[in-house]
């Protein structure tokens, strides 16, 4: 079976060639191809941004990085949060362990995204993020980065 024509983009470099031919992904039970093309679209930004933003985007991000720890913080008393590290807390943690906001204990990097993420919407405070375009919830992505980063 052919494949699809590859966008133009693509072809641009090796690196980027490699990536979106790891990104095809298989259909069904006849072998068919698909591609995917917002994974391709992905990949092709993260191969080529620069590691260096520009001032205006620097202050923005640590302002939403700034607002979104204080928003979690705020909420370590809410129910939710409090159940959702009842539950981190029954799973041991390792040399691996990320930090759950708030307190000084650890947790696998799954359940403190999850529960640092929980911190994060039980106010739902981030609906209050509006740009020209409404971009919806800026912070809930960070939780997930954070335990990655660790």
């Amino acid at each position: 079976m052919k494949s699809p024509a590859r966008p133009a983009w693509t072809e641009s470099t090796s690196a980027q060639a490699n990536v979106a031919e790891r990104l095809y992904v298989t259909a069904n039970a006849n072998k068919q191809q698909y591609r995917d093309e917002v994974g391709e679209l992905i990949s092709n930004y993260v191969v080529n941004v620069s590691d260096q933003l520009d001032a205006r985007a620097k202050r923005a991000a640590k302002a939403a990085l700034i607002d979104s720890i204080a928003v979690a913080i705020g909420a370590l008393r809410h129910p939710a949060a409090q159940s959702a590290r009842k539950h981190a807390y029954r799973f041991p943690a390792n040399s691996k362990s990320c930090v759950i906001w708030g307190t000084q204990k650890r947790a696998a990097p799954e359940l403190a995204a999850f529960t640092n993420g929980v911190h994060l919407r039980c106010h739902d405070y981030n609906d209050l993020f509006v740009v020209r375009r409404n971009s919806g919830h800026s912070s809930d992505i960070l939780s997930s980065v954070i335990a990655s980063a660790e």
